[in-house]
């Protein structure tokens, strides 16, 4: 019973938080709104560089030179095939997500290489 009755307020808080997240963030300004977004994307790479060396705790590059200029390489690579990717989803006539834009791409890419670098090479 003590399941259920968890299950039921879970449900209801999740909801209740999306509707007032929902109403927040339409009221808004849009340089607001996209100011959260570009914070939201790089904590989230970061966050997800971290995990990342707990599963792979050995750097992919030992030497610390090449290190740095995939730091600095590595994001806009990933950043332009992104962009591609996401031009030929529009070419498809889908829509594009934030991380299919140069710009969000290579946020979210140097935020997760950043944590990386910092944790296993200045760590």
């Amino acid at each position: 019973m003590e399941e259920i009755a968890q299950f039921i307020f879970e449900l209801i808080f999740q909801f209740l938080f999306e509707l007032l997240a929902d109403t927040v963030w339409r009221r808004l300004p849009e340089p607001v709104r996209a100011a959260v977004k570009l914070a939201a994307a790089a904590a989230f790479a970061a966050l997800l560089g971290f995990l990342s060396t707990l599963v792979l705790p050995e750097p992919f590059i030992t030497s610390r030179a090449w290190a740095i200029v995939h730091l600095v390489v590595g994001p806009v690579l990933v950043a332009w095939a992104m962009a591609r990717i996401g031009r030929a989803m529009e070419k498809r006539e889908k829509r594009r997500t934030s991380l299919e834009r140069f710009g969000y791409g290579w946020l979210f890419a140097f935020s997760f290489t950043l944590t990386r670098f910092l944790l296993l090479h200045l760590g």
